[in-house]
């Protein structure tokens, strides 16, 4: 039974998120929290998991990811294809298209 202060304001209900999930209160924080500890903790923690051999680092990925994603992300290749004359030829059509239009 999670109390929830549920207010519609827009069409979306607000939770008070000061409230655990059995609706007592949370502690207050007495001293404001350094995020780059955390993120130092569980880098290292991280670092740890891939040298025991507990997770692959597309494992890590995706659990690190922000948003959730099935796909891979790949390494781009930004370096130049095609010849000299392959992009004047490219450029010709676009600035004839553009004339066109």
């Amino acid at each position: 039974m999670a109390q929830r202060a549920a207010e519609q304001s827009g069409g979306r209900s607000r939770e008070n998120l000061a409230m655990s999930r059995k609706g007592a209160k949370l502690p207050e924080m007495n001293e404001p929290v350094d995020i780059r500890l955390i993120e130092g903790r569980e880098r290292a923690e991280d670092m740890r998991r891939l040298a025991a051999g507990e997770v692959t680092p597309e494992e890590l990925q995706r659990e690190n990811a922000i948003v959730e994603s099935a796909a891979d992300i790949l390494p781009v290749d930004f370096t130049p294809k095609g010849t000299p004359e392959q992009w004047a030829r490219i450029i010709r059509r676009f600035q004839h298209n553009s004339e066109s239009s």
